[in-house]
């Protein structure tokens, strides 16, 4: 799994890690990586938390200053992107997900539903714990679903920017 954005409360990564947490304890079997910089004013408690759950599951990595190749790779070897984001103003991982033709896990606020409702996302209740756990075991687990999210992600119309200017 693969979460972009910028390192910070408002991001939400956090609760994402208590659910890896969570998941990585009841034996499912998956890596985390967390890719973006981190806010420096809001974004140290994080890296904190990010920096103290490595040295009991490994399988989680952070990418602070990720290049465009090794950003490519991960995203290439990706099962999904997740953002759990609380706040958000357009959703550009969600975007940046479905252009590759890769599901993606993410909040259901509404900026977010513009763009996830003619599939190839799961959209889970933001903050809904049980939620986030269960949507993540399936991606992870269903093969079946996961295609089918795939193939929605890899076939749907999306909008171009020169499509949302004309707008």
């Amino acid at each position: 799994l693969v979460c972009v954005g910028i390192v910070e409360p408002r991001k939400n990564q956090s609760f994402l890690l208590e659910v890896a947490e969570s998941l990585w304890e009841r034996g499912v079997k998956f890596e985390l990586h967390i890719v973006g910089r981190v806010n420096p004013h809001f974004g140290r408690t994080v890296v904190e938390r990010i920096s103290s759950m490595q040295k009991r599951f490994p399988q989680l990595q952070f990418h602070e200053a990720a290049s465009d190749d090794v950003f490519s790779i991960l995203l290439e070897r990706a099962r999904a992107v997740v953002f759990p984001t609380i706040a958000e103003g357009c959703g550009l991982p969600v975007l940046e997900a479905l252009w590759r033709g890769l599901p993606c896990v993410c909040s259901d606020l509404p900026v977010l539903l513009e763009n996830t409702q003619a599939g190839g996302c799961l959209c889970l209740e933001t903050n809904n714990r049980s939620e986030w756990e269960t949507g993540l075991t399936q991606i992870l687990a269903e093969d079946k679903m996961w295609r089918d999210l795939a193939n929605q992600a890899a076939t749907r119309e999306l909008t171009t920017w020169a499509d949302s200017a004309a707008e």
